[in-house]
């Protein structure tokens, strides 16, 4: 994959044909295996990322060695934007999945076509805000609902944003589990009874909403 060949991804798709161009020239993209690291905490040094292709993973390791995985990043996406800005060591592990490249543009080059374009400017904003609402309502599902309430709320967002009732789970049940504070079995056997109950129906990844009123209702319990 070429730089110039970068055009179709959404992150690029948002600002006009010039700014496009300069972001393209700015950077280069970089080619990763499973088990690589893009960058661990604790390091100093942070530029500016997309995901070109392939699926990584931002985690948190606490001091006991338990992890948390904090986001699964898709093509498109830029991530570790806090820690390009604030200038302090990364508090977040960044693992390869899969083979992946990740288009990077040094923080020097990133921060010239700032002061440069304002449209990038907006961007930033725009990306920070919602960062914010997102883990503001992630917080507010953990606090208030259950575990089982905590999966539908995940679930009838990915019907949401496929506009249809069957969605296939972009991530495995454990990865699913960590993202929403609990672990596989006790996910598992929730999914279990929603399945048991008739309110969706499960094929490997691929689950189908069955009674969407029925879960809905369950929310509101909370």
């Amino acid at each position: 994959m070429k730089a110039s060949e970068l055009a179709h991804l959404s992150f690029f798709q948002a600002f006009s044909v010039e700014l496009r161009k300069a972001l393209i020239e700015a950077g280069e993209i970089r080619e990763f295996q499973p088990g690589d690291t893009l960058f661990e905490a604790g390091d100093n040094e942070t530029d500016f990322y997309v995901l070109a292709s392939g699926r990584i993973q931002i985690k948190k390791h606490s001091k006991g060695g338990q992890q948390r995985i904090l986001r699964t990043v898709r093509p498109g996406q830029t991530f570790a934007l806090v820690s390009l800005f604030d200038h302090k060591p990364m508090f977040v592990t960044c693992a390869i999945l899969g083979p992946a490249k990740v288009f990077v543009i040094p923080r020097e080059k990133f921060f010239e076509l700032i002061k440069t374009y304002h449209e990038l400017s907006l961007f930033v904003i725009q990306g920070f805000v919602q960062r914010i609402r997102k883990y503001g309502e992630a917080y507010t599902t953990m606090a208030v609902y259950a575990v089982d309430q905590r999966f539908i709320v995940h679930l009838l967002d990915l019907a949401d944003q496929a506009k249809m009732n069957e969605v296939v789970l972009p991530d495995t049940i454990t990865t699913m589990a960590e993202q929403i504070g609990t672990v596989r079995e006790v996910l598992s056997r929730e999914i279990s009874k929603m399945i048991k109950t008739g309110w969706i129906d499960k094929r490997g990844q691929r689950i189908t909403i069955l009674n969407r009123r029925a879960l809905e209702r369950r929310l509101q319990d909370a």
